[in-house]
């Protein structure tokens, strides 16, 4: 998981595709309130490569569905980035 602000869409990154299937953003009010356990899932949005087929994608995700940090780390660090960005 990485925070980054997107200024021009997905479609600028150049993925590595033998490190990554695909790519999604979300908002980061959303990463706050699932971290939180304010909202049960938030909505991504991206695209990620079936064979050598770019696919548009969106779906609702949990905080289950990330590939993330374990809960006891990942609150600590929200409350951090949120202390940072005031």
């Amino acid at each position: 998981m990485f925070i980054y602000e997107i200024t021009n869409g997905l479609d600028t990154f150049q993925i590595q595709r033998e490190e990554l299937d695909g790519i999604y953003y979300m908002k980061l009010m959303d990463l706050f309130n699932i971290a939180k356990d304010t909202n049960k899932s938030a909505l991504v949005t991206g695209y990620y490569y079936q064979g050598d087929e770019k696919v548009s994608d969106s779906q609702e995700i949990s905080l289950a569905d990330m590939q993330a940090l374990p809960q006891d780390y990942l609150k600590p660090f929200i409350e951090k980035l949120q202390t940072l960005l005031k």
